[in-house]
């Protein structure tokens, strides 16, 4: 989703991999775009305002809502969440089970968003049709990217 936002023009403070990234690459080699310790106790501040800012719902916990403009939530069904993550979790580790992360993450959205703008993207409705998906985007984020960004981040996105 940040690939996708930065060729609609967007900016981020975040470089495209961490350190930590160097072993999980290959499963996103496009780019994790996170900025995990700056953004761990949430968003402070508001140095970032108008730039795409990845947060998981742990630190989004620790964000006052008056430093989010607009949330977009990208949502995966549990079952592929689940196997997808698997071999990420066997060598990031961790002391909870992704089940259990993608259960509590889904029940903390549901309260925290209600009173903010937000738009829910599934992983299933932008990979099987890109260019609805990026022009309702563009709609909840009032920009009117060019034609070539457009068609840019569409053939981005892989289709499976």
């Amino acid at each position: 989703m940040v690939q996708t936002l930065l060729l609609l023009g967007y900016k981020t403070p975040a470089k495209q991999f961490l350190p930590e990234h160097e072993e999980i690459k290959k499963y996103n080699p496009k780019g994790y775009y996170e900025l995990y310790h700056e953004v761990m106790n949430g968003v402070q501040h508001h140095r970032w305002k108008g730039q795409v800012v990845k947060l998981f719902p742990s630190s989004l916990a620790y964000t006052p809502p008056k430093n989010i403009s607009k949330i977009i939530i990208c949502k995966r069904s549990k079952l592929r969440a689940l196997s997808s993550y698997k071999p990420l979790h066997k060598i990031l580790g961790g002391h909870y089970s992704p089940r259990k992360a993608y259960n509590v993450n889904y029940k903390f959205l549901e309260q925290y968003i209600k009173e903010l703008p937000h738009i829910f993207v599934t992983f299933e409705e932008i990979t099987s049709d890109p260019e609805k998906v990026i022009k309702q985007l563009c709609e909840f984020l009032e920009i009117k990217p060019s034609k070539d960004q457009i068609e840019n981040a569409i053939k981005n996105v892989e289709k499976k």
